[in-house]
């Protein structure tokens, strides 16, 4: 959805900044009180994990401490690379594109 905002005088755009959607059936009066009159329903909910949640939650925080790529690796392949003493797995290729394929299909 696109907004055009070019139409819109300064005081239109002021004005419409701060505005918070109202829940479907929730009535908004015009008069400001200036102060809440509303109370949060959630004040004594509590959440509950599950041992598979929680170990999900491990998780993920391991992977985001851990490094994206394996730098000490990187560099003994570029050095093999470099130095000419790379060898290619076919096996272990061929068996990677097998199972890609498998999944695939």
């Amino acid at each position: 959805m696109v907004i055009d905002y070019s139409s819109l005088t300064s005081s239109q755009t002021a004005s419409s900044r701060g505005k918070v959607a109202q829940p479907a059936g929730s009535a908004v009066s015009g008069k400001d009180s200036g102060a809440s009159s509303t109370t949060p329903s959630n004040a004594g909910d509590t959440v509950k994990l599950s041992s598979t949640a929680k170990a999900l939650l491990r998780s993920e925080q391991t992977l985001n401490s851990s490094p994206d790529v394996d730098s000490e690796r990187v560099e003994k392949l570029k050095a093999e690379i470099e130095g000419g003493t790379y060898q290619v797995n076919s096996q272990r290729v061929a068996e990677g594109i097998m199972r890609y394929e498998s999944l695939m299909s």
